[in-house]
């Protein structure tokens, strides 16, 4: 019930692998369970309703099915398994940070949902088409189609699991390896690893947890990747080929009209933040980096004083 709590929670947020970890913190410092936790530090990046909407465009109609089903079930097996296993033992969570109370109101949820969502999402979607673009020549069919597909979704499971990308950057690379012939179960086995398995969110576990706990998530979800891509190859073998990559396509008005609003919120991003603000996203690998020097400084001051009173 708490790894579905956690799903429940999680699926409809749109937050990528670099967002969900400062939730997961502030859960936890909360009081909230590991289980339900941990369910949705893997739902909302891997079945984030931008994922879905990118998905089916890309995908196709089938493998976005198959993707978020098996995402569904990594998000629940894992938190289940690694959930009972982490609290047992009291979190490390550190000193809670009081932060300022967001602004309440219609205007305020319209500016989140279109300026702050999209300004944190959109560096790591261009980077995902660019990476597409500049990978596809190098990516050749008969090297992928020369290897079994078990062989394929152990290939890309491993190939996913240190990679530290956005479920919706992963999403255009996905769509380019299943028109290069990898299987369906392959690619989804790299859509759920990459997101849901990464250096920093093991180094955020081994911090807060230990390093017993991180070492049974990554394990457990690469287990179950690899079981959930046998599982799709044996019921989706040939997964039709993406739309981007079918030869010539056409787009309907809507389709421009909404191309037009996301580059001039991505524009509007770009003069608010600054070219380099924008794109250091893509490599700012620590979620609590924006903290400022400031903030470390108050708690030190805050612990003083707790142990000088602790003293007397």
């Amino acid at each position: 019930r708490r790894a579905l709590a956690g799903v429940a929670v999680g699926a409809p947020l749109p937050v990528c692998s670099c967002g969900v970890l400062p939730i997961y913190r502030s859960l936890v410092r909360q009081g909230v369970g590991a289980t339900a936790a941990l369910a949705l530090l893997i739902a909302a990046p891997e079945i984030g309703i931008d994922s879905l909407l990118l998905s089916v465009n890309m995908l196709g109609g089938a493998t976005t099915a198959a993707r978020m089903g098996c995402a569904l079930v990594l998000a629940l097996t894992v938190a289940w398994v690694v959930g009972a296993l982490a609290e047992r033992t009291p979190a490390n969570v550190g000193h809670v940070h009081e932060h300022a109370e967001s602004p309440k109101g219609t205007f305020a949820t319209l500016r989140h949902a279109l300026l702050e969502t999209w300004g944190h999402l959109s560096p790591w979607i261009l980077a995902g088409l660019v990476l597409t673009v500049l990978a596809e020549p190098w990516i050749s069919t008969e090297w992928a189609r020369s290897m079994p597909t078990w062989v394929q979704v152990v290939v890309l499971c491993l190939a996913g699991l240190p990679t530290y990308i956005c479920a919706a950057a992963a999403t255009p690379f996905a769509a380019l390896l299943l028109a290069k012939g990898f299987s369906s179960g392959a690619v989804i086995a790299f859509l759920l690893t990459g997101p849901a398995t990464n250096f920093t969110t093991f180094a955020a576990l081994r911090r807060m947890h230990s390093t017993r706990v991180a070492v049974a998530f990554a394990t457990c979800a690469f287990v179950v990747t690899c079981v959930l891509g046998f599982a799709v190859d044996a019921f989706l073998p040939q997964a039709p080929l993406p739309v981007l990559f079918a030869g010539e396509h056409t787009h309907n008005a809507l389709a421009w009209f909404a191309a037009a609003v996301l580059a001039a919120l991505t524009l509007w991003v770009l003069f608010r933040q600054g070219p380099r603000a924008y794109l250091a996203q893509l490599w700012s690998l620590d979620p609590e980096a924006g903290h400022s020097h400031g903030d470390a400084t108050a708690d030190d001051h805050q612990h003083g004083h707790e142990r000088s009173h602790a003293h007397d």
